[in-house]
């Protein structure tokens, strides 16, 4: 992946309750203008971007019904869903691009006429002109992919129900190299929109109480498969294993250290001679790791760097990781992208199990 701020929260859990607060709950529709520049890492992409990026996105956010403790910690953020189509910065080699995401805005400081925010959006994203119909599109060979974005926005109350609304984005649109070439495509730009709020309701609401577990153990094992560089059609299994250590200080935040073993494949199309491949013990890959997590309810997402102590000739030596996870009970799911430096190395989907959790506050 090539942006490393993927955060994505659209869960409302129910709990246990505790204590009244007062939360004003509101809809709004919003329509948006994007004018921005594609971001060439790969000199085959700087080649073909001409042009500004020109597109429109509409909106529509609510306020959760049921607030949960970290809607307070997160000042009662909002959830929507939007649809957004966008160029891509050269419309007759890369085309356009639909993009249908979630989203979650957390707001920063804020006063009766003004808010400044934080947005966060992940869903996929539909190219209109894909390698096989644009032979100039080496950077996505893919119709379906992952799209993430990330905003930073101003906002002006008019009214009530009228807000302008300012912002700078980025964006990111890769498959997570199921299917190669995958450079993938990064942006940034600047928007205006316009927000219509409806029917304000000030009552009191339930907080729900989400336990924590300060420390706790665990075990993952997820799989996927890829795509080798050679741009073969054919697809490769890949697995990883985990063992991870969280430590959480507040409910908010937490810190990760851990072990990972990977199996890729895509080591046989390269060494294809080396008979001792054919033992798979010895293609496996063995690094270590640590970041950090944001949570919301029974969810997380992560930043990961590591470092291998043991892999193929052909990888750098350091990979990074960007992902979410979810609890329930005592199953962990995985879902996340495997990366050396600005290239997606393989998607992981998979299930953990908790070892250890300490005592619930």
């Amino acid at each position: 992946m090539r942006v490393r701020q993927i955060f994505f929260f659209l869960y409302l859990y129910i709990n246990t309750c505790c204590f009244p607060v007062f939360a004003q709950q509101s809809s709004e529709f919003q329509a948006k203008y994007i004018r921005g520049t594609l971001l060439p890492h790969h000199e085959s992409i700087a080649f073909v971007v001409s042009d500004y990026q020109n597109g429109v996105e509409f909106q529509y956010n609510q306020r959760a019904n049921h607030i949960s403790i970290y809607d307070s910690l997160y000042r009662f953020p909002k959830f929507g869903i939007g649809y957004q189509f966008v160029s891509l910065g050269n419309t007759q080699k890369l085309g356009y691009a639909s993009n249908l995401f979630g989203s979650m805005q957390i707001s920063l400081f804020s006063n009766q006429k003004s808010n400044l925010g934080f947005e966060q959006n992940l869903g996929l994203s539909y190219i209109y002109s894909p390698l096989e119909i644009s032979p100039y599109n080496t950077a996505l060979s893919s119709r379906i992919n992952f799209y993430a974005g990330i905003d930073i926005y101003y906002e002006y109350h008019i009214s009530q129900t009228h807000t302008i609304k300012s912002g700078i984005e980025l964006s990111h649109i890769s498959n997570g190299k199921i299917k190669t070439p995958n450079l993938g495509l990064n942006s940034i730009g600047v928007s205006m929109a316009y927000i219509y709020t409806t029917t304000l309701i000030t009552k009191p609401q339930k907080i729900k109480h989400i336990p924590r577990q300060q420390h706790a153990l665990y075990s993952l094992i997820s799989g996927a498969y890829k795509s080798d560089d050679f741009l073969g059609t054919k697809k490769y299994h890949v697995a990883s294993a985990l063992l991870e250590y969280k430590y959480v200080p507040n409910r908010r935040y937490g810190i990760l250290a851990g072990i990972n073993s990977f199996y890729d494949q895509t080591i046989f199309s390269i060494q294809t001679n080396n008979t001792t491949l054919n033992q798979k013990l010895h293609i496996l890959e063995y690094g270590i790791h640590s970041g950090i997590a944001a949570h919301y309810n029974n969810m997380y997402i992560f930043i990961c760097s590591g470092m291998y102590i043991k892999a193929s000739n052909n990888k750098p030596p350091y990979y990074s990781k960007v992902g979410i996870r979810y609890s329930y009970h005592n199953l962990l799911f995985n879902f996340s992208v495997k990366s050396h430096k600005t290239t997606a190395d393989f998607l992981e989907c998979g299930i953990g199990v908790y070892l250890y959790k300490s005592k619930q506050q």
